[in-house]
């Protein structure tokens, strides 16, 4: 967003006090100074003595690294490419460090102040990566000369020309006499082990909040969940970059999905029979492969309807049971015991549905014939549509049952 930019005190332009103006909290005096610092950048936008451009750069070379093997004392490594000594690596780290620090000052001046706006809060974590990663690598290369001012034989193989062109090994790749040797040193595990990160319980909640998909966040944000991880930014920092996300409503919760099917629920008569002029039996329900994980924990419904031989409703009133499945309860029983009028044989249909009112089908209509002498017969079911509303033409949905429920 662009606004205004009231023009200085012309009488004093230093004062340095905060003022109130058009709804924002200035200080026109560290405006100037932050404004000054950036327009020095300038000077520095081109490659650091044929290399790299350090007004440019946001990250650490993915070649320069920071070795730690198994024995000895860790080393820094990759700077060679660029054919510097490590005098001169360092002094490009400590002018990222410096360019960075400026274009941090600033956009955290924009962020909370005047102009006030989200866009330059997103860039404050990355101008504190930029000056972590790189004061670490020059903190540790003047470690290296300070005590130790031979390169490690590891290096010697990987950069030979650069070791040839600083009098290190001949045309032959011999080392030269006088060289100096590399003295690995034992490590202590306080000095050399990393500081642990002692995060916030609301860090932590965002943290587990994007680990388990509760919400979504774009892949370049990644980068800071590490950085606070490791201390490259500062937690307050985190928290900025994230509240940038929200006010700006890219931080989102994941679309979810609510598919429906008829493959999702299998149905399976355990037994059914007429028992003085009531039927009685159990129906086994079981959630398929197919099942939506999104409906774990959530009710389903299963409605039931008995015909007599003539295809006419038995039951006056829908009766309805709840289902309910997890992610490892995924069978359910439901007894039924209805009257039947007399019928001595009778016609079950049990349906599974996500309400009685607004029926979508989880699993294909169940028909079973029941009768007095003989076992139960499940029947090939039709259109489930044409059994869902013939089940519930006519009928009213209420005075629902609670029938019993077995083992899941």
């Amino acid at each position: 967003m662009v606004r205004p930019n009231p023009r200085f005190d012309t009488i004093n332009p230093q004062l340095d006090e905060w003022i109130t103006e058009a709804g924002y909290t200035r200080n026109l005096a560290i405006e100037q100074k932050l404004e000054g610092d950036y327009a020095t950048i300038q000077q520095y936008n081109q490659d650091f003595k044929g290399g790299l451009n350090p007004t440019t750069i946001r990250e650490l070379p993915s070649w320069w690294r920071i070795i730690q093997h198994e024995f000895g004392a860790p080393y820094a490594d990759g700077y060679q490419q660029q054919h510097w000594t490590k005098e001169q690596a360092i002094e490009f780290c400590n002018l990222v460090v410096k360019i960075a620090t400026i274009k941090k000052d600033l956009n955290e001046y924009r962020c909370n102040n005047y102009p006030r706006d989200p866009a330059y809060c997103s860039y404050i974590s990355g101008n504190s990566s930029t000056i972590g990663q790189f004061l670490e690598y020059g903190k540790q290369l003047e470690k290296e000369i300070n005590t130790n001012k031979a390169p490690h034989p590891h290096q010697l193989s990987t950069y030979p020309q650069y070791y040839k062109d600083v009098g290190y090994l001949d045309e032959q790749e011999n080392i030269i006499a006088g060289m100096p040797q590399w003295q690995d040193t034992e490590i202590i595990p306080q000095v050399f082990a990393e500081e642990e990160i002692n995060l916030s319980d609301d860090i932590i909640q965002i943290l587990n909040d994007i680990d388990n998909g509760v919400i979504l966040v774009p892949d370049w944000f990644r980068n800071n969940i590490e950085w606070v991880k490791d201390g490259h930014i500062t937690q307050q920092e985190f928290r900025t970059a994230y509240n940038y996300l929200v006010d700006t409503q890219i931080v989102a919760a994941p679309e979810q999905n609510l598919t429906i099917n008829d493959n999702m629920i299998t149905q399976q008569v355990i037994n059914f029979n007429i028992i003085n002029g009531r039927a009685v039996g159990s129906i086994k329900f079981v959630a398929t492969n197919n099942f939506n994980p999104y409906y774990y924990g959530k009710n389903i419904v299963n409605i039931i309807q008995i015909k007599d031989p003539n295809g006419v409703n038995i039951l006056t009133t829908v009766k309805e049971n709840r289902l309910n499945f997890t992610e490892t309860e995924r069978d359910e029983v439901i007894s039924y015991d209805e009257d039947v009028k007399q019928n001595t044989r009778a016609t079950i249909e049990s349906f599974v549905w996500s309400s009685a009112t607004t029926p979508t089908a989880f699993s294909k209509k169940f028909m079973i014939d029941i009768s007095e002498t003989e076992p139960p017969k499940p029947k090939t079911s039709g259109f489930m549509a044409m059994g869902a509303a013939g089940a519930i033409a006519g009928l009213v949905l209420l005075g629902f049952i609670v029938d019993s429920k077995v083992g899941k």
